[in-house]
């Protein structure tokens, strides 16, 4: 470990609610569920992390949003959480202990989430004992949740509780590895917890997990316990259609189904009175119809639009197009592995060989995407992409790996989502492009509602989906592109080498080059493997009106409503 008596001592000390740096030297880990399909986000005001502000909205603080659909549930667990507004949700109705502050881009000048240092939210202190393996929150005293009742060390125990326990819970292998059961977690008084991990290399994981709002989420425990039931242990069932159930920067005021949701600020949220005091969603099922609406001025932010739209705003001076320098959502190609032409991994390579990249990036994305290698953040300390199987466009080696698998033709079907106009596109390039290899590709577009579902019950040859990563632990992150978790292995496919290098990886130093050479290797196999072809990095599909300035970046593509000042 290095300098491990400076590092010892920076363990031992307080952190204050924007001071937690997480060492190249230190081990640490989450629970990194599945990074789920995002658009845009946070859920705490710009003073709180010294994001940007907006230039404001000729004085407005009342704004009207346009999303594909409404959303499919209130609660992050339970299943049914799809769709843009969804992912929205979590971190501005919601809040944790912890999360990733914002930092600005020293380069760029962009405000971003800085994934390797947390920070206080609902805790306003923390400390970590000197062994590495105890936190002490020290919970804020005077916020209340969105249905208002005071927050306590009870809605903590809760809310894990309910993460590990109720009937709808998901937890991956390593975080029943660092928290086995509520024994971890203690309460000290009302206000102040403690988590104790098992071992000290599970830290950075779990620190992770719980900064993230849709593993992180707490929840009203006096709201939920009124609601619970013999069939419904933990109100999870209740919660999933009835609102203000968290410690958010705004509630639910009024939902009108099939037409509208409003939400209001709230003047007792952590970081206190977000600026936008009101925002109606309402639902536009056609993206185009978004985009125009939102050029006329009759609406003041767009939800989920179509690439084409969006690069036609960039020379709109009324309009905000929010651009990053490191994007980190990916538009992905999955294939079924147990059935079907893709069980032979050899008919999966040629496909990959067959996607037209370059096309995508200039026809669909109108040049706001970029190619990736793989999955992995490029930019993760300690990570490199050295000697990782590149796919290109390249029709000679994919009909020769045809040849090789003893075909010259191959029919599938590719499904994506009638909500994620993008997807369709691309749908559209591989059909056409895939052609000359041999391919032939019929489109089958499925309402957002029943996509997800279906993806685990393996109903199509193959599949297209945009997705935010959530974890920013590239152990975890392998884990979950090579879907171990049985409800999320929507390839059907299990690369077993990739999991074990990667369970290795938490042996190491976190963010280290040893840490980073196993990351490398297992990426390696899962990329040989091809369940998944990673196309593009794709910049966010959010546009605003111009006053609506300063909205970070987030990894999971969320907007932080709270994070703009007016």
């Amino acid at each position: 470990m290095n300098n491990p008596t400076a590092l010892e001592r920076l363990l031992a000390a307080p952190v204050s609610r924007r001071k937690l740096f997480i060492t190249g030297g230190l081990t640490l880990a989450t629970t990194g569920l599945l990074a789920a399909c995002s658009t845009d986000g946070s859920g705490t005001s710009a003073s709180a992390s010294g994001a940007a502000g907006a230039a404001g909205v000729a004085g407005k603080s009342t704004i009207t949003v346009a999303a594909p659909t409404l959303v499919t549930t209130f609660v992050p667990d339970g299943g049914g959480a799809s769709g843009a507004l969804n992912d929205i949700l979590w971190p501005n109705l919601g809040a944790g202990l912890i999360r990733f502050p914002y930092k600005k881009n020293k380069s760029s000048g962009e405000f971003e989430q800085d994934a390797y240092h947390f920070e206080g939210w609902l805790a306003d202190t923390y400390e970590i004992s000197a062994d590495g393996k105890t936190v002490t929150f020290h919970l804020n005293k005077t916020v209340t949740s969105t249905n208002g009742n005071p927050f306590t060390a009870d809605d903590v125990l809760f809310s894990q509780e309910r993460r590990m326990l109720s009937p709808y819970a998901v937890r991956r292998a390593e975080e029943i590895a660092a928290i086995p059961d509520m024994n971890s977690w203690s309460k000290i008084d009302d206000h102040t917890v403690s988590l104790t991990i098992t071992d000290k290399k599970w830290q950075y994981l779990i620190l992770n997990t719980l900064a993230v709002p849709y593993s992180g989420y707490i929840y009203d425990s006096v709201l939920m316990k009124a609601k619970q039931s013999t069939a419904d242990p933990y109100a999870v069932v209740w919660s999933k259609s009835n609102y203000n159930n968290g410690f958010g920067a705004y509630k639910v005021t009024s939902v009108v189904p099939n037409q509208s949701m409003t939400w209001e600020a709230r003047s007792d949220a952590v970081f206190g009175e977000a600026k936008i005091k009101k925002i109606t969603f309402t639902p536009v099922a056609d993206a185009g119809t978004r985009a125009s609406t939102l050029i006329s001025g009759d609406i003041d932010a767009s939800i989920a639009l179509q690439p084409a739209d969006m690069a036609s705003m960039l020379t709109n001076k009324a309009l905000s197009v929010p651009e990053y320098s490191n994007p980190s959502a990916t538009a992905n190609l999955g294939m079924v592995t147990s059935k079907g032409p893709f069980a032979d991994e050899l008919v999966r390579q040629a496909l990959c060989y067959a996607v037209p990249y370059q096309q995508i990036i200039d026809n669909v994305y109108h040049g706001r995407a970029k190619k990736t290698v793989g999955y992995l953040n490029p930019s993760a300390p300690g990570f490199t992409e050295k000697g990782l199987p590149v796919y290109d466009y390249d029709i000679a080696k994919s009909k020769s790996l045809l040849k090789k698998a003893g075909k010259t033709s191959v029919s599938f079907e590719v499904a994506y989502s009638n909500a994620a106009p993008d997807m369709q596109a691309i749908a559209v390039q591989i059909q056409s492009y895939a052609k000359a290899a041999g391919f032939t590709v019929t489109l089958k577009a499925v309402p957002d509602s029943d996509f997800y579902g279906n993806l685990s019950k393996h109903a199509y040859d193959s599949f297209l989906y945009r997705v935010a990563i959530w974890s920013q632990d590239p152990a975890q992150q392998l884990v979950n592109y090579v879907n171990t978790t049985p409800d999320y292995n929507f390839t059907d496919y299990r690369v077993t080498t990739s999991e074990d290098l990667a369970a290795k990886s938490y042996d190491e130093p976190a963010f280290s080059k040893a840490a980073g050479a196993l990351w490398n290797e297992a990426e390696k196999g899962l990329l040989e493997a091809a369940p998944l072809d990673f196309i593009v990095r794709v910049q966010p599909l959010n546009a605003f009106t111009a006053g609506l300035k300063g909205v970070p970046f987030r990894y999971d593509y969320a907007v932080d409503f709270a994070a703009i000042t007016i």
